[in-house]
């Protein structure tokens, strides 16, 4: 699904994310690595990894629609 111009939720969260969270939690690694994000019920999930210690980290997302806000 593309909105935005077709612009996909995964690219926008991806690229948030990469903007955002930069350092790695574990070992402070300014790490190069992307976000890998898939859809889940309900929302996105997100997973990194860091190439310089290999600590993972991972989170979600809950989408809702405009309306049911």
């Amino acid at each position: 699904m593309s909105v935005d111009g077709g612009i996909s939720a995964f690219d926008r969260l991806g690229t948030h994310l990469t903007d955002v969270e930069r350092e790695c939690p574990a070992c402070g690694a300014r790490d190069a690595a992307e976000w890998t994000t898939t859809g889940v019920e309900g929302g996105l999930a997100y997973r990194r990894v860091c190439t310089a210690c290999e600590a993972e980290w991972t989170g979600r997302v809950r989408l809702t629609r405009a309306r049911d806000r």
